[in-house]
């Protein structure tokens, strides 16, 4: 199901004009009528606004068959953007798991690859994080935790494919040189790098790879274009294989020998 269908029909379910839902987010009418002819479809910004406008999660409303099986709530009014900080969410948003007999201890969120892209919207709708598949793990029953699925190959041997790595919520000051955080932000989405912190110096944060530093370079990230920072604290994987270090390595000089080559080739 597209992005076009669902909005099309959550605008005619709820009755909403496109030109209401226009100056409401703040654009053109030429624009809604773009996105319900498929002619484009909203960045990251836009589509928060759109989503808290219709009262609908990320999720419904990029992959969701919505004509079909419509929404849980299909008469819930639309509700007012919720301004509350993104910090709150994170204290609250959390499930917890009662035994008889022993005190609630909080699950962790899950941000799987599959809904990656949505959580860069949904990372301040509580409701959201709610919807998250999230777990129960032994020694993280103090802070604020969420784990994040790994993508790609850039962060081996640390981490690889598919991995998953915990995080705490921290702050931007608290970032420590050649950490592992994952730094969430509007132009990059969800990024597990090691971070250099360069705000003081330079204004920005540096973000490297463990991986070949050829095919993944370094990364200038503006404070201004991140939504979330969480320090990685321990990681899930189910590949037990021998380190490749020392492919790593040969990878990495043929990578500088071919360079070498075709350097001196055009000199």
């Amino acid at each position: 199901m597209s992005f076009k269908e669902n909005f099309r029909w959550l605008l005619t379910r709820k009755g909403i004009a496109p030109k209401a839902i226009a100056e409401a987010i703040n654009v053109k009418v030429n624009t809604i009528s773009n996105y319900i002819h498929g002619v484009s479809t909203p960045n990251y910004e836009l589509l928060g606004k759109i989503v808290k406008f219709l009262d609908v999660s990320a999720d419904d409303i990029l992959y969701n068959d919505l004509p079909t099986f419509g929404l849980e709530q299909e008469n819930a009014p639309i509700s007012a953007p919720n301004t509350a900080s993104n910090e709150n969410f994170l204290i609250s948003n959390t499930k917890k798991n009662a035994t008889i007999g022993q005190p609630a201890i909080d699950k962790i969120p899950l941000v799987p690859l599959k809904m990656a892209a949505a959580y860069i919207i949904g990372c301040f709708d509580s409701k959201y994080i709610e919807t998250l598949p999230a777990y129960q793990l032994p020694g993280f029953e103090h802070g604020t935790f969420r784990m994040f699925e790994v993508n790609g190959h850039s962060m081996m041997p640390t981490l690889k494919n598919r991995d998953k790595i915990i995080g705490k919520r921290c702050e931007l000051v608290d970032v420590k040189d050649s950490g592992v955080y994952i730094i969430v932000t509007r132009s990059e989405g969800i990024t597990v790098k090691r971070v250099l912190n360069r705000i003081e110096k330079d204004g920005v944060l540096i973000l490297k790879s463990d991986g070949n530093t050829y095919a993944y370079p370094d990364l200038m990230i503006d404070p201004g274009d991140i939504i979330e920072s969480w320090a990685g604290v321990a990681k899930i994987s189910r590949d037990l294989s021998a380190s490749n270090d020392l492919y790593t390595r040969l990878d990495d000089a043929e990578v500088r020998l071919a360079k070498i080559e075709n350097f001196l080739r055009h000199k």
